[in-house]
């Protein structure tokens, strides 16, 4: 059983929000829950301000994909963000 089930949660309503925080506003105001990658809400953990519920997908990997276009050339921000990805996720 999962830790939702045994709380008795059920879902009447779905909300599809775009931004990651934005979500995690909306689940400290106490609107709801969110499945989200750990690194994400560390800091809002560490606060006190969230929780994180057990379930079944709490040995799962979240797999990120990176696509550029041939033909854009790299910004120094945007290579900065893959070498701070690549060091951090490797």
């Amino acid at each position: 059983m999962t830790a939702i089930a045994a709380r008795d949660i059920v879902f009447s309503h779905f909300l599809e929000i775009g931004s990651v925080e934005a979500v995690k506003r909306s689940v400290i105001s106490n609107l709801g829950i969110a499945y989200l990658p750990k690194f994400v809400v560390q800091p809002e953990l560490d606060a006190g301000q969230l929780q994180v519920l057990p379930t079944e997908f709490d040995d799962q990997t979240l797999t990120a994909v990176y696509i550029q276009r041939k033909s854009q050339q790299e910004s120094r921000m945007l290579t900065t963000f893959i070498e701070t990805l690549a060091t951090s996720f490797a």
